[in-house]
């Protein structure tokens, strides 16, 4: 089956000696693995479609008895380059997509997330002040999106 869907790259890891693995955080399927072969070869333009934060759109075809799903087409979506421009920027960004990648496991869907880290990356990307106030009001609603009632 043919899937087409929206993600925020989380990890990506080598694999062998010219793959990487990608771990997304997808609209449809929530946080889920993926191949992507020859993207390390030296004329691929893959390497710089997956950089931890883009938000990029894959398309891929899902087999059920396969852990990790090949990628045959994808493009960059937001590459939000403002924030690699600041660093206070770049690790509260970072941060939060760590939480969504160490707070999830496989196959989690939640589009209230997904819909919730790229308002706040789309936010850090044309504000200039409030970072903090943006990152507390992150972290409470994945919480409460999580299942932690604080309010």
């Amino acid at each position: 089956m043919k899937i087409s869907t929206p993600g925020i790259v989380l990890k990506t890891n080598l694999f062998k000696e010219s793959s990487i693995i990608v771990r997304l955080f997808t609209l449809e399927r929530g946080k889920c693995s993926y191949v992507i072969k020859a993207a390390m070869r030296q004329k691929s333009p893959l390497k710089a479609i997956y950089q931890q934060m883009n938000e990029v759109e894959v398309n891929y075809t899902h087999n059920n008895k396969r852990q990790l799903q090949p990628i045959y087409d994808s493009k960059v979506l937001n590459s939000w380059n403002n924030i690699n421009k600041d660093l206070r920027k770049t690790i509260l960004c970072l941060s939060m997509v760590e939480m969504i990648d160490k707070g999830f496991d496989e196959t989690t869907s939640d589009q209230s997330t997904y819909y919730l880290i790229k308002k706040i990356l789309e936010y850090f990307n044309t504000c200039e002040r409030g970072y903090n106030n943006a990152f507390y009001f992150f972290l409470l609603h994945f919480l409460k999106n999580t299942g932690y009632s604080i309010i």
